[in-house]
């Protein structure tokens, strides 16, 4: 490729290697246009890369400069010693793999990846040349010249080139790199690569079609999960190979060292020499059928059909003498997205989809693709269709050109271009739009999302700053979205974006504010954003929605939207967060395959990277962690994200230094970061109980008030979970003094919920019952405080056989001022008094008792478990899980004890009474790896009971001994 020469950079008195391209690799190029693209090579900066200092032009040879790296290549290692020691092997190959993942994130491949091209120095790998082909290839000046595939493709060394590179595919992509890193990796451990002493003919041949020997039969000393690795870069199909170096890194990363065997290397057989007879020629054709035949195969596989309603939109190239104009580069995706929403016509490729594949080929602010490399992209993308466009203007006039071009073809169907001042963009794109679609036979279907284009120039420029900055997880989308609707309050997409917006960064009134907006005006939204708004609010806003049919209306989002990241974001949330109350099986991996997706369309989808994160040490999944750990550290994130980022990777890590250190700084009233203790407990080493209280202590440190309240009733609760009920009901006296009523009631509760103190509770009875049974109360907030004492002196009453009065009571419940029934979704008022004439016909023997405990069942499954805590519902739940196992049997009471959502609330003190009822019905129900995971929880919640749980505490571990031992039978 290059002449290569040792030199001194007099400047700075440093060994610096010049390379100097070959003549006829030189020919055909545009010297400026190479110079540019190395520069942009240069800009690849990572610790395993050798980096490119500068590049110019000397006697119409193209040259560029890389800093000297002392040492020997890795091709030099090899000739000295032969096959590496394991460790060392993989030690050079994790650098090198560093370096690709890096590289290819940044859209640039190698194309000759090889042992010549690895330095080593200073106890460590590094690359060099990553970016000379990507300069090569795009510095052509024919561009369109059918040359140019075939000279990428022979830059490339024949021992380490993919199957598709020798075939001169135009699809290969950073897999080549991939099968080149497998063959280096291969004589590493042989000490020769596979199909060693063939000519490059024979070598080109054998990388099309034959498999190499198994490299666990040529290495038998290589950990298996090693030598399973290697072949697997080796795959013909590029899709058999691992998806990226990031997994080859993770892989690496994971190899367990303890098992390390130690048998002699086994030579490897020299292959068969080709008979001498054997004519270059029929060598040459070999290679050419081989090809040809490998192409067809992969193109058979691959091929599949074009969608001719889908259209992909690569971001407008912005040439303008007025930079406020530059928002339209990647605004005008937005704009085409939903002026194109697909309703029997065209429909475009899914914003945050788009941008995530035009970034991995290649795409960046500063440099657009090439109209080869947009049709390839639009290819992958399975559209029909691509649109090219560009964007000319001043401060006083701006111009829409757009080029609709068939995936696959070269000739335009349609080319508009639209003029106007800048003020009149959206009826602009209007026209755009039409135009272009009148040129298509697929149907008009402009009518979709009208108002985004007939609102203002400044509410619309708001909206895409906002769509833009919520892409990325930037709290600036909440003002963004706010300052868009605050310029025009009909503007729908704008309203449903300040919604979406501050589910993360919570502020109650602009999300208030949002939702009334976007209902009011919701006729102006396509079926898709109408769907999304439905997923959000519920189908019954704006009525409470069953969480049964929050589920599907974000079920159906994902049917009309499955291109959007979003979209399975939000399903794969709804099966986090409420899984056991939709009876949905092995919640969390359900959950982490549809948030895996949503990061698969959209790698920079920061709030798919949180719940991920949470999820990792819940599965026990070290490497996705460790994945993720990677991919976050290329998206710049608010500092919202980086706490939370932070705080879950010291959990997965069980790096509870950190996590003690950061409950010192959490600002008052953050515990959503506690809700590990309730989901967490079995991956982290210790007890996260005490953690949870190191944080509470610290947060109730610097706080005073009905904060501190909140946060006293969250600390007493999770001392209830941790089997510390004395503690418990000291923390709620602490902060509320003996005479609270709503301490007096909740002690009753945990104490016949939670193992709290009877007598206690049994001295509350009285003031309770006075206030129960007192004169009814005239007004709601009275009424509700009343209907408290009503609930807890039942469920004291009728838990011990005590039914006198209780009849006049629950009518007195239903009678109060304010009693809410609910509407399709029921309320607690209804679902607390429907369980307490269940427990009530249950104790006075009526037969009446199984229709109405099958009454409660019914609420229990229609509701709505976002409106009210898990604590304030968990004795209608326990009591539905007894009454249904007495009268349904031990299946029907399993499905209602499950019943419990994950979104975070401090009142959670039944948790670890749940999960004891749950593991006792699972098997008496046969569901024997449900039992052992509820009991493993459970006792991970109590490492430290008090005295009077000791007992409860070691039944469970002698219950869950005997499960264990059964299952491992």
């Amino acid at each position: 490729m290059a002449r290569v020469f040792l030199a001194t950079d007099l400047s700075l008195g440093r060994k610096v290697v010049i390379k100097i391209l070959a003549r006829d690799l030189a020919e055909g190029l545009s010297s400026e246009r190479f110079r540019r693209e190395i520069l942009l090579a240069a800009q690849l900066q990572h610790p395993h890369l050798v980096p490119v200092l500068q590049a110019g032009e000397a006697d119409g040879l193209p040259y560029f400069v890389m800093p000297y790296v002392g040492g020997d290549s890795l091709r030099d290692r090899l000739a000295a010693g032969g096959p590496l020691p394991v460790r060392e092997g993989v030690a050079i190959l994790r650098d090198v793999a560093r370096a690709m993942a890096y590289a290819h994130q940044a859209g640039v491949v190698h194309r000759d990846i090889k042992p010549g091209n690895v330095l080593l120095a200073g106890g460590s790998a590094v690359v060099s040349d990553f970016g000379i082909a990507k300069a090569l290839s795009s510095s052509r000046t024919n561009q369109g010249d059918a040359a140019l595939t075939q000279t990428g493709s022979s830059l490339g060394t024949p021992t380490y080139m993919a199957p598709e590179q020798a075939a001169a595919d135009p699809a290969a992509d950073h897999r080549v790199d991939l099968y080149a890193f497998g063959v280096m990796a291969y004589e590493l451990f042989t000490g020769r690569p596979p199909f060693h002493g063939r000519s490059p003919q024979a070598l080109l041949t054998a990388h099309l079609a034959e498999p190499p020997a198994p490299l666990a039969l040529a290495a038998p000393a290589l950990p298996r999960p090693l030598a399973d690795l290697v072949m697997q870069c080796l795959e013909k199909d590029p899709a058999r190979r691992p998806a990226g170096a990031d997994e080859v890194i993770a892989r690496l990363e994971e190899i367990d060292w303890s098992g390390e065997r130690s048998a002699p290397r086994a030579a490897l057989s020299r292959p068969r020499s080709t008979p001498a007879r054997l004519a270059i020629g029929v060598l040459v054709l070999l290679v050419v059928v081989a090809a040809a035949g490998w192409i067809w195969r992969r193109t058979a596989a691959a091929r599949t059909p074009l969608d001719q309603h889908l259209v992909t939109v690569v971001p407008f190239r912005v040439a303008s003498a007025d930079p406020a104009l530059h928002y339209l580069r990647e605004g005008m995706l937005d704009l085409l997205a939903a002026k194109l929403p697909g309703e029997g016509g065209l429909r475009a490729t899914e914003p945050r989809l788009l941008l995530d594949a035009w970034r991995a080929a290649g795409g960046r602010e500063s440099n657009d693709l090439s109209t080869q490399e947009a049709d390839r992209l639009a290819l992958r993308l399975g559209a029909g269709w691509l649109l090219l466009g560009d964007v000319v203007g001043t401060p006083t006039r701006v111009t829409l050109n757009a080029a609709l071009l068939p995936t696959g073809g070269s000739v335009a169907r349609a080319r508009v271009s639209v003029e106007g001042p800048p003020d009149s963009l959206g009826s602009l794109v209007d026209q755009l739009v039409s135009r272009l679609l009148t040129s298509v036979a697929v149907g008009n279907s402009a009518s979709g999302s009208a108002a985004l284009t007939r609102t203002s120039l400044p509410a619309l420029r708001a909206y895409l700053d906002g769509v833009a900055q919520l892409r990325r997880g930037q709290a600036g989308s909440v003002q963004a979205f706010h300052e868009a609707v605050d310029r025009d309050s009909t503007f729908a997409l704008a309203a449903l974006g300040l919604i979406q917006a501050t589910a993360w960064w919570n502020d109650a009134a602009l999300t208030a504010r949002g939702t009334r907006l976007a209902w009011r005006y919701r006729s102006q939204l396509s079926s898709r954003d109408l769907a999304l708004l439905e997923a959000t609010l519920g189908p019954r806003y704006p009525e409470p929605s069953p969480s049964v049919e929050v589920y599907a209306a974000a079920q159906r989002y994902l049917q009309l939207a499955p291109d959007r990241a979003e979209a399975w974001y939000i399903v794969a949330d709804k099966v986090y967060h409420m899984g056991e109350v939709l009876g949905i099986p092995d919640r969390a991996r359900r959950s982490a395959d549809g948030f895996r997706k949503a990061l698969s369309l959209d790698s920079t989808y920061v709030p798919g990277y949180i719940h991920l994160q949470q999820l990792a040490p819940e599965l026990g999944d070290t490497a996705l962690d460790r994945r993720l750990d990677r991919l976050r550290a290329a998206i710049d994130t608010e500092a919202y994200w980086r706490t939370q980022q932070r705080w879950y990777r010291a959990v997965a890590r069980q790096d509870t230094a950190t996590m003690r250190s950061m409950f010192r700084t959490v600002p008052p009233g953050e515990n959503a970061f506690f809700y590990m203790v309730s989901r967490m407990p079995l991956a982290v080493a210790g007890s996260p109980m005490d953690l949870a209280m190191a944080a509470y202590d610290s947060l109730l440190g610097r706080t005073g008030g009905q904060e501190a309240q909140g946060l006293g009733f969250g600390k007493a609760s999770l001392q209830l979970v941790a089997g510390q009920p004395a503690a418990a009901r000291a923390t709620l006296e602490r902060i509320a003094g003996p005479d609270n009523r709503d301490v007096a009631a909740r002690e009753v509760f945990d104490a016949l919920l939670a193992g709290g103190d009877t007598a206690v509770a049994a001295g509350r009875i009285p003031a309770i019952e006075r206030v129960a049974t007192g004169p009814p109360a005239r007004d709601s907030s009275a009424a509700g405080d009343q209907r408290a004492m009503i609930r807890a002196l039942l469920a004291w009453r009728l838990n011990r056989g005590d039914t006198v009065g209780a009849r006049a009571l629950l009518s007195r419940y239903r009678s109060l001022p304010g009693f809410d029934p609910g509407g399709a979704a029921p309320s607690l008022d209804l679902i607390s008094v429907t369980a307490l004439e269940a427990l009530y016909a249950d104790r006075t023997g009526s037969p009446a008792a199984p229709l109405a405990t099958a009454r409660l069942d019914s609420l229990l499954a229609r509701a709505d478990y976002t409106t009210f805590s898990t604590g304030r519902i968990g004795f209608a739940v326990l009591t539905a899980g007894r009454l249904l196992e007495k009268y349904r049997g031990p299946a029907a009471a399993l499905s209602a004890v499950r019943r419990r959502s994950t979104w975070w609330s401090n009142d959670t003190p039944y948790l670890a009474a749940q999960l004891r009822e749950q593991g006792r019905l699972a098997a008496l129900a046969g569901e024997r790896d449900e039992a052992v995971t509820s009991l493993r929880h459970y006792l991970a919640l109590r490492p430290a009971p008090e005295p009077s749980q000791a007992a409860e505490v070691e039944a469970v571990k002698k219950e869950l001994a005997r499960l264990e031992s059964g299952r491992a039978e």
